[in-house]
């Protein structure tokens, strides 16, 4: 199981076995949230990880979905394009107080010029 590898310091490993899942089903969300997931706490594979997020919108298009395509533009250093999708992800689930913390950081971020 990629994520108990990946939780347990393993993550080329887990990296494998998420790739295996990619093959096997090519159109499932899971295996691109998960390899996303791991590639930004990772900072590893940025360019594929954008990609990838890019397909789970795609694919699923949940508020998790844009909240973790904003992660991977907010490590890439894009700020705007981050809160660009973080607000979508607010606009689908306004009650996720996570998100808007995640907001407020990001707006800090910026500076009040882009708020």
């Amino acid at each position: 199981n990629g994520t108990l590898l990946a939780r347990n310091g393993m993550m080329l490993t887990a990296e494998r076995e998420f790739e295996e899942v990619l093959k096997l089903a090519p159109t499932s969300p899971i295996g691109f949230d998960a390899i996303v997931r791991l590639w930004v706490s990772n900072r590893r594979k940025l360019d594929q990880a954008l990609k990838y997020a890019h397909t789970l919108v795609e694919l699923r298009g949940n508020a998790a979905d844009f909240e973790l395509l904003g992660q991977v533009y907010a490590v890439k250093g894009d700020l705007q394009k981050a809160k660009t999708h973080l607000q979508k992800a607010i606009d689908l689930d306004p009650e996720n107080k996570n998100y808007r913390i995640a907001m407020q950081q990001l707006d800090k971020a910026l500076g009040p010029s882009n708020e």
